[in-house]
């Protein structure tokens, strides 16, 4: 299965087809409107969509490639500031990836831990990287 993201394809394996599934629903996202939450909530930019998306993906397929697991698909949810979370909640852990542009970057900032504050991280890394001590936490979401 391949998935199309701007300029970026990526070859995505059977096993993560519920990734692939998620991003694609998640398009929807870039059809709000200004005030969508019926306040002064922002659009969701096209850039910042891609962003989180890649984000998503390369994640997925990093983690995959280490460990041959399966991340669960997280839900992909507007914030009224234009930002978009990933959000995780499996029966080990659970993580918050709040995607945004930060003084000109864009910034994933991150949160999980394995319930009752177990193995918890923190922090944040640029949006278009993959660093592997988060992909390397990230196989608790399989």
């Amino acid at each position: 299965m391949q998935i199309q993201l701007e300029e970026q394809r990526y070859s995505v394996p059977k096993e993560l087809g519920a990734i692939a599934e998620a991003i694609d629903n998640s398009k929807s996202l870039l059809s709000l409107q200004a005030g969508w939450n019926e306040e002064d909530a922002l659009p969701v930019d096209r850039e910042v969509w891609l962003h989180a998306t890649g984000f998503l993906m390369r994640y997925a397929l990093r983690v995959f490639n280490l460990f041959s697991v399966s991340v669960d698909a997280p839900d992909i949810n507007p914030c009224p500031n234009g930002s978009i979370d990933l959000s995780w909640r499996t029966k080990s852990a659970r993580m918050l990836i709040n995607v945004r542009r930060e003084k000109g970057e864009m910034l994933a900032f991150f949160y999980g831990d394995l319930y009752h504050d177990k193995m918890p991280i923190k922090g944040n890394v640029p949006a278009d990287t993959v660093e592997d001590h988060l992909a390397c936490w990230m196989k608790n979401l399989a």
